[in-house]
């Protein structure tokens, strides 16, 4: 049988960033936000070209900019926002 995780044990847990749409406005574009959830953000207009690559790339900067170690970011989609956690390779 696998192991039991206690979801409240943080040795355990790992960080997701979503990475979701703000609608334009009159003096601001289409934009893409990529958030940890505890106030660090980073925005960007939206290239038009992949969004899915363009999601992807968004939430590693905000990795390098959390100073978060190098490690293979795993995706999943809901609805029109992204999700990403690290995978230690």
């Amino acid at each position: 049988m696998g192991a039991t995780i206690n979801p409240l044990d943080k040795e355990n847990t790992v960080k997701a960033i979503k990475v979701s749409f703000i609608q334009s406005t009159a003096r601001k574009p289409l934009r893409m936000k990529a958030d940890d959830g505890e106030g660090h953000s980073l925005t960007e207009s939206y290239d038009y070209i992949d969004a899915d690559l363009q999601a992807a790339e968004l939430a590693k900067k905000l990795t390098k900019k959390l100073g978060w170690k190098e490690y293979q970011l795993i995706s999943g989609s809901y609805k029109n926002d992204w999700y990403f956690v690290q995978l230690e390779k």
